[in-house]
């Protein structure tokens, strides 16, 4: 179990684990309280742990609560005898881990229930507020992170292998396509010619030769007239 699966609902005491997300809501089940589980749908105000912070009269206004407890372990470790219904006592315990506490906007209500979350996951859940589990968590998720990162970048040179794949295809693919293309026009451009030579040929071969053409001077005529013995 981790911090942020740990919530409070507002109007209901203790801490509940967050087990699963439902359609309408989640299924949470309390810590240290048994194990009934129940249904927490819109209408209850839940608030994740590793969420909350306390407000601080500092520059970041707010400090995590995750931080306080483990303020709180390094200096009372699993054992702080404080009653909850002491207000001076809780005051002097906020005074002791967080000096620089907001006075004017976080109340003695506040601090009860940091004093009661923190017993019960000294009893139920002591690896949460211990600081050194925080290290072991940070190193994993840092680990986590560093693995993705190198799938990513080995994925990355496979896609532009990909890429550069497809471009060579598809400049073969138009080389290929260019070089069937050139001796279809080249052949069409000899059909042309051959036909052009045919056609002169055969305008030479329609003309009429000189015996069949008509004279076209009269002395020509005379002549023809001669022949055929006219007047």
């Amino acid at each position: 179990m981790k911090l942020k699966e740990v919530a409070v609902i507002s109007g209901k005491p203790g801490l509940y684990q967050i087990l699963k997300p439902t359609r309408n809501g989640v299924i949470i089940e309390a810590i240290g309280g048994g194990r009934s589980k129940i249904m927490a749908d819109a209408s209850h105000r839940i608030s994740i742990l590793k969420e909350i912070s306390i407000y601080t009269t500092t520059e970041e206004g707010s400090v995590p609560l995750q931080d306080v407890f483990h303020k709180m372990y390094e200096k009372y470790a699993l054992k702080m005898d404080i009653k909850t219904s002491d207000n001076d006592a809780l005051k002097g315990l906020l005074n002791d881990i967080l000096p620089e506490w907001d006075k004017d906007r976080v109340y003695t209500s506040d601090i009860k229930k940091l004093v009661m979350w923190y017993g019960i996951l000294a009893e139920h859940a002591p690896e949460l507020i211990d600081p050194a589990q925080k290290e072991e968590e940070e190193e994993e998720e840092e680990t986590l992170t560093t693995e993705t990162k190198s799938e990513e970048s080995a994925e990355e040179p496979k896609a532009k292998t990909k890429k550069a794949t497809k471009k060579v295809d598809a400049m073969v693919e138009a080389e290929t396509t260019a070089t069937e293309e050139k001796p279809k026009k080249k052949t069409s451009k000899k059909d042309d010619k051959e036909t052009k030579a045919k056609k002169t040929v055969a305008k030479k071969t329609d003309k009429p030769s000189a015996k069949t053409q008509k004279p076209t001077s009269k002395a020509a005529t005379k002549a023809v007239k001669g022949k055929r013995g006219d007047k």
